[in-house]
C-alpha cells in the first residue's frame, strides 16, 4: 500500500529524525503530508499513542488537523482494507477530549487523541506525567514559549519503545516574528551552530548528538502536486504586489511580519 502522496509529503514519512519541523505557507500540502506521517506511525509502531496539540481544540476540530485526520486521510488507510477501526472518533466521558483507536501491523491497538494548550503557562500541570510515542504539534508559530515544547518533548518516553522509535513533529506557517521565533532558533540556528570556540570535547560531541536529532523540511506553494497551476497562480498573483507577503505566503520564508502581514485578516 502506497498512499496518494507527492514527492515532498513521502519525506516526512522518510524522515527519521526524532524531532521534524514541517515549515510552509497554506496551499502547500504539509498537513496532508503530516497526517499521513501520524497515521503510518500509528500502524507501523507497536502500541503507539499519538498526542495532536494545537492551542485550541477548535482549531484542529472545527476544519482542522482533526477534520483532515479523520475525514479525509485515515479514510485512504482504512480502505485498504489491513487497517480498520477497534474504536470509532469519540469523545472521552471524563476529559471530553476527542480519541480514536485503529488496530497496528503488530496486532495491537494504536491511539491518537486531540488535546490543547491555550495557557502555555500550564504546560507542566497538563501533560507532566504524560507519554506518548508521537507528539503533532499543529500550527506551531502560535506556540510562542520555548519552554512549552521542552514540556511536551519530556512527554516522549513509552517504556515498551527505543528512543528512536519516538517522533515529534511541529507543522507551521512562517512565524510573524519572523526569526526572532523560537522555532527559528532552535530549527535553524542552533540545529547549524558550528560555532564551539572554547567549549570541551565532550560538550561539543553531546551538542552535535543532539543537532542530529533534528531536521527542518520547507514547502512552498509550487511543491504542492495536487493543485492546479491556476490555483498556484491565484496565490501568486494574491502576493505579488508586496515582496514580503509574496515571501511569507508563497515561498514560506521566514521574514518578520509588517503591519500589512499582521493585521490583513484583521480588516475587512
Amino acid at each position: 500500500f502506497v498512499p496518494p502522496i507527492f514527492a515532498k509529503q513521502a519525506q516526512i514519512l522518510n524522515d527519521l529524525h526524532r524531532y521534524l519541523l514541517v515549515s510552509g505557507p497554506r496551499f502547500c500540502g504539509k498537513t496532508l503530508g503530516c497526517l499521513h506521517a501520524l497515521v503510518w506511525h500509528l500502524w507501523k509502531t507497536p502500541n503507539a499513542h499519538v498526542a495532536i496539540v494545537g492551542r485550541t481544540n477548535t482549531d484542529n476540530f472545527d476544519g482542522g488537523a482533526w477534520t483532515d485526520l479523520v475525514d479525509t486521510v485515515l479514510p485512504i488507510w482504512l480502505e485498504a482494507s489491513f487497517m480498520h477501526y477497534v474504536t470509532e472518533p469519540r469523545m472521552t466521558h471524563l476529559t471530553h477530549k476527542f480519541y480514536l483507536e485503529v488496530n497496528n501491523a503488530y496486532g495491537g491497538v494504536s491511539k491518537v487523541q486531540l488535546d490543547s494548550l491555550s495557557v502555555e503557562s500550564e504546560a507542566e500541570r497538563k501533560f507532566k506525567g504524560k507519554r506518548y510515542s508521537m507528539i503533532y504539534m499543529t500550527e506551531g508559530s502560535n506556540f510562542k514559549e520555548r519552554s512549552t515544547f521542552s514540556v511536551l518533548q519530556e512527554c516522549l518516553r513509552k517504556t515498551h519503545l527505543r528512543p528512536e522509535q519516538h517522533r515529534f513533529i511541529i507543522d507551521t506557517n512562517p512565524a510573524d516574528e519572523g526569526t526572532d521565533h523560537w522555532i527559528y532558533k532552535m530549527f535553524w540556528n542552533d540545529r547549524l551552530r558550528t560555532d564551539w570556540e572554547g567549549k570541551t570535547p565532550e560538550y561539543v560531541a553531546t551538542k552535535k548528538a543532539h543537532q542530529a536529532m533534528f531536521d527542518v523540511l520547507e514547502f512552498t506553494v509550487d511543491d504542492n502536486e495536487f493543485i492546479t497551476q491556476e490555483q498556484k497562480d491565484e496565490q501568486r498573483i494574491k502576493y505579488d504586489y508586496d515582496p514580503e507577503l509574496f515571501a511569507r505566503y508563497y515561498m514560506g520564508h521566514w521574514v518578520k511580519a509588517n503591519s500589512r502581514s499582521v493585521f490583513r485578516d484583521v480588516f475587512s
